[in-house]
């Protein structure tokens, strides 16, 4: 297998955004105000990236040398006028834009994961609600750091969770047999419902070879209902491009630690 390319880092990414902005300004002529509109764009892409919900919704010119002429003027797209308009509520509220965008989509997401901040939504009433009832009381921004250390916090819950059920049932011998472990009265296995409430974590589940090797065995109807698939393998996919992230489960899960190999097999 070849070498796995490092994933960026969000100051990675954010030190790359500051660059695309500059050269944008440059290419089309911004002003300092139209700078600060794309940054905007730029800091909402930050915000959503951090709720899972991440989209570009303005173009910036690329990195890329030979992709230059393909640039196109930020200020004809069609998003354009929603940031333009966040900018001229913050411009009278006297408000960071960044912690205007937070309010708006960080506290949000808390209240219902399944909600969608969009850009036509920023310049609203809405909006300024928000920033006027939360811009007191929101966390700080997560760094990396902090995404790594809850990330393998779940991955340690998920195990614990699993050692204890095995105390619990000692004849199951170990966690495929915890996996497999139908209790009388039941018609699939107990584990299935663990990882539907939360208790057995997607974190330990993507991470696991364990898992990996008995989810087959698993009635496609049930798994279809019960276990988030689909988050299992975006947290897969995200293991493939943080080796930082795998080294450190290395010490959590020991030989139950999936390899590179192994997930690249799964199609990820």
């Amino acid at each position: 297998m070849g070498t796995v390319k490092p994933k960026k880092t969000l100051a990675e990414y954010q030190s790359d955004d500051r660059r695309r902005i500059e050269l944008t300004a440059i290419r089309f002529g911004l002003s300092e105000r139209e700078k600060r509109i794309l940054t905007a764009a730029s800091d909402f892409l930050d915000m959503t990236y951090e709720v899972g919900k991440a989209k570009r919704y303005l173009t910036q010119v690329s990195l890329n040398p030979k992709k230059i002429d393909e640039a196109v003027d930020p200020r004809t797209q069609k998003n354009w006028k929603f940031f333009e308009r966040m900018i001229e509520r913050c411009e009278q509220l006297k408000a960071n834009p960044r912690m205007f965008i937070r309010c708006c989509v960080w506290r949000t997401a808390t209240e219902d994961p399944r909600w969608e901040v969009f850009p036509s939504m920023l310049g609203s009433d809405w909006a300024v609600s928000r920033y006027v009832a939360f811009s007191g009381e929101l966390p700080p921004e997560k760094t990396d750091e902090d995404r790594k250390f809850d990330f393998l916090s779940t991955v340690r819950l998920g195990k614990n969770f699993l050692n204890i059920q095995l105390n619990r049932y000692p004849h199951a011998r170990d966690i495929q047999g915890i996996l497999r472990m139908i209790l009388p009265g039941k018609i699939f296995p107990e584990s299935v419902l663990w990882i539907f409430h939360g208790v057995v974590t997607v974190g330990w589940c993507a991470a696991s070879r364990t898992f990996w090797k008995w989810i087959p065995s698993v009635q496609s109807d049930i798994a279809d209902e019960y276990i988030p698939m689909e988050r299992i393998f975006k947290c897969a996919q995200s293991l493939i491009a943080s080796p930082d992230i795998m080294a450190s489960l290395r010490e959590v899960m020991n030989t139950d630690l999936i390899s590179y190999q192994e997930l690249k097999s799964l199609g990820l």
